[in-house]
């Protein structure tokens, strides 16, 4: 079968066996308790249209003003309310005036309290928060740790060439494949359904990989032992050794990925610092609202 890219033919042959991977494993990379985080926008469903500041910009805005829209919304019920709640108060009053000028006619006057009926302005001092810069923040963070897990990973992979004859064979290769094995996340997208929103299930499945090469090949060690493994697509010829040039393609592979994780850790951070600052702008608006009785 004829391999169309790095993931597919490592899905090839490592999935069959995931089951042998501990996913609840103790070395896994700790991950915080469920804080019910919103989900939030990938940066592929952020940057479908490219990559351009403007674009991320106009985004940002665009994704502010929704907020602001929907708190103006919910502010207007809360002064509608708030209103209706002053009318039902002043309607109970003048009717207990009513009564009490009734019995006063017919008994003399009894005590009097005074009551113009009405009330000063109410304010209000309102929290505008946006609850996504938070996701933003963990999703930043998180892909820093799995950037740290790929590097340290990467460094790692030359030290299992124990005989330094330059290759990968017997129990080096198994070594090697119970990496792969154990660190498929690593190269799956957050977004596991693609459906261009991270949820926090999505986050915290992430986060499962072991922290360091040492409990990747304990964790993929099973799925690596299987009669015929191949560290595919990276033993090419699938003779279960990995040349030099092998090897370093396999290195690389995990180089790369850090990379591309530590573009995506700073641009979620930026996400969310931009998010922060354009909600200190918009929150003035509902720092002091005036609601009329």
């Amino acid at each position: 079968m004829r391999c169309t890219g790095f993931l597919a033919c490592l899905l090839m042959v490592a999935v069959p066996f995931s089951r042998a991977i501990c996913a609840e494993d103790e070395s896994a990379i700790e991950h915080k308790e469920s804080l019910g985080l919103p989900k939030v926008p990938s940066r592929a469903a952020i940057q479908k249209d490219g990559e351009s500041d403007t674009k991320i910009a106009l985004w940002i805005q665009s994704f502010i003003e929704a907020k602001e829209k929907k708190a103006n919304t919910e502010l207007e019920t809360l002064k509608k309310n708030v209103r209706a709640e002053e009318e039902a108060r002043i309607t109970a009053e003048k009717e207990r005036r009513r009564r009490q000028d009734k019995f006063d006619q017919s008994w003399g006057t009894v005590g009097a309290g005074s009551s113009n009926g009405k009330r000063a302005n109410l304010r209000l001092k309102l929290n505008f928060q946006i609850v996504e810069i938070e996701t933003y923040r963990t999703l930043a963070d998180t892909d820093r740790a799995l950037q740290g897990v790929a590097n340290e990973i990467a460094q790692g992979l030359s030290g299992l060439d124990r005989d330094g004859d330059g290759k990968l064979s017997a129990d080096e290769y198994r070594d090697a494949g119970a990496v792969v094995v154990s660190t498929l996340r690593l190269f799956q997208n957050i977004d596991a359904n693609a459906d261009g929103m991270i949820t926090e299930e999505e986050l915290d499945s992430a986060r499962r990989v072991p922290p360091n090469i040492a409990a990747a090949i304990r964790m993929g060690r099973d799925g690596a032992s299987v009669a015929n493994f191949k560290i595919k697509p990276f033993d090419a010829d699938g003779n279960g050794v990995l040349d030099v040039d092998e090897r370093k393609a396999l290195t690389t592979a995990f180089v790369e990925l850090a990379v591309r994780l530590g573009h995506d850790a700073d641009f979620y951070k930026s996400i969310a610092d931009s998010l922060s600052k354009a909600r200190e702008i918009v929150a003035a608006k509902f720092a002091d609202v005036e609601v009329a009785p």
